[in-house]
């Protein structure tokens, strides 16, 4: 497995894991708040390391300037870097059956132990 950063290798261990998709975004990089909607007509972005993506009637997060991650993949626009402060991770999860809480307390460990995380929130949407 390659090596990004020690957020998005976390993302992808927790991925490996669960078997679920795991996005973080650099918050500095999202303007106003966060929706998770159904992309439009011809609705998309530029993926990391791909061109843009058509996301059109995918379950995508938005904000003001538009989409920028989804399950599938997620935007440069509001990509991790080494630079970024304040992160939003998400895990994407459509099974019920699933015991989502212990995996999120997982992740938090994780992201604090690898990636220095303090102050973690989390929530089940």
């Amino acid at each position: 497995m390659y090596r990004i950063n020690t957020v998005v290798d976390v993302n992808n261990l927790i991925s490996i894991q669960s078997g679920l998709s795991v996005g973080s975004y650099d918050i500095e990089q999202i303007k106003g708040d966060v929706l998770l909607r159904k992309a439009g007509f011809q609705e998309g972005y530029i993926g990391i390391g791909k061109s843009f993506i058509d996301m059109e009637n995918m379950l995508v997060l938005a904000d003001q300037k538009g989409i920028f991650g989804s399950s599938l993949s997620d935007s440069i626009r509001t990509m991790v870097t080494m630079r970024s402060q304040h992160i939003l991770s998400v895990i994407y999860c459509f099974e019920a059956e699933l015991d989502l809480s212990s995996l999120l307390d997982t992740s938090k460990l994780l992201l604090a132990e690898y990636a220095g995380a303090k102050n973690v929130e989390t929530w089940i949407v």
